[in-house]
């Protein structure tokens, strides 16, 4: 009876530890782009904490682009539908794949201190807003431009 209570015990206590760390994870998704990117480039490739770094920013990119309306309806159920279904590995290479090759559009496009300022999740939104669009600097110019107005007081 004693080992099964201390069996319980151990299996709430890791269930409560991994679950304090998911949130954590996710929470990094908010946290400014240079944060975020300094602490998945420093994740060892193929890690747990890494693939799980980057499924929660994919999850977060999915989030962030229906509360802010970036796509229209069916590019947006597209695009859910092809962003949910990555596995871990394929997560960590979407991700790696987009800061090599869509961060320096989207360095080139907008401002910088943009970057410097937002969130992850919003960085890599304007990353697949460019990355979907056949005039990339136009498409993110249009949205910034939305959201400004949009937040106007």
């Amino acid at each position: 009876m004693e080992i099964l209570i201390f069996i319980v015990a151990a299996a709430v206590l890791f269930f409560v530890y991994q679950t304090k760390r998911t949130v954590d994870i996710n929470k990094l998704c908010f946290q400014p782009f240079p944060f975020w990117i300094k602490t998945y480039i420093q994740s060892p490739h193929g890690s747990v904490d890494k693939a799980t770094l980057a499924k929660s920013l994919i999850l977060q990119i999915i989030s962030i682009s229906e509360e802010l309306k970036a796509f229209k309806a069916p590019d947006f159920q597209e695009i859910r539908g092809g962003l949910s279904k990555l596995g871990p590995d394929e997560s960590i290479q979407f991700v790696d794949g987009w800061i090599e090759q869509h961060l320096p559009t989207l360095e080139q496009s907008i401002d910088q201190s943009i970057i410097d300022t937002s969130s992850a999740r919003y960085v890599f939104m304007l990353m697949l807003i460019a990355a979907t669009s056949v005039n990339p600097r136009g498409s993110l110019r249009d949205f910034l431009n939305t959201q400004q107005q949009v937040h106007r007081v």
